[in-house]
């Protein structure tokens, strides 16, 4: 009875895993096309400003058009940028979440330093206590004088 238990729970593990795993690599690939698609966003701005900005004779719609056309764009690409941006920060904090090796190494520096505290703490009692005996001593000798 407890075997097949056991076994179910390794079964259920191998498939919280299998589930982790998938759900991982498809959360990686809707990433990665976020972050291509803005990629391509900010390279096609990029290379209708470079051709709005040939030098031609042209009337002075055509440069208000082409101008309003250049905004567009720049709006574009720093709407991008901005996305990558904001991509990049939740992947950090992503990593320092679940960065194990970073938590251990905070909580041992911070275990150290607990550690230095007590030592010290535990030095200036011994020293205060020495302190009091010698004058509970000293009074005590002067009250049988």
């Amino acid at each position: 009875m407890f075997q097949k238990a056991k076994k179910a729970d390794d079964n259920q593990n191998i498939l919280t895993k299998a589930f982790k795993e998938s759900r991982m690599q498809q959360q990686e690939n809707e990433f990665n096309l976020k972050v291509n698609l803005e990629i391509e966003n900010i390279s096609n701005s990029l290379k209708t400003i470079a051709e709005l900005c040939k030098v031609q004779d042209k009337d002075k719609f055509q440069v208000s058009q082409e101008a309003f056309q250049v905004q567009i764009r720049s709006v574009t690409m720093v709407k991008s940028a901005e996305s990558l941006l904001k991509m990049i920060s939740s992947l950090e904090k992503a990593y320092l979440v679940n960065d194990n090796s970073y938590m251990l190494e905070i909580l041992n520096k911070r275990n150290e330093i607990i550690n230095d505290l007590i030592l010290e703490t535990k030095n200036e009692i011994s020293l205060l206590n020495d302190q009091l005996e010698a004058a509970i001593k000293d009074m005590e000798r002067v009250y049988l004088e």
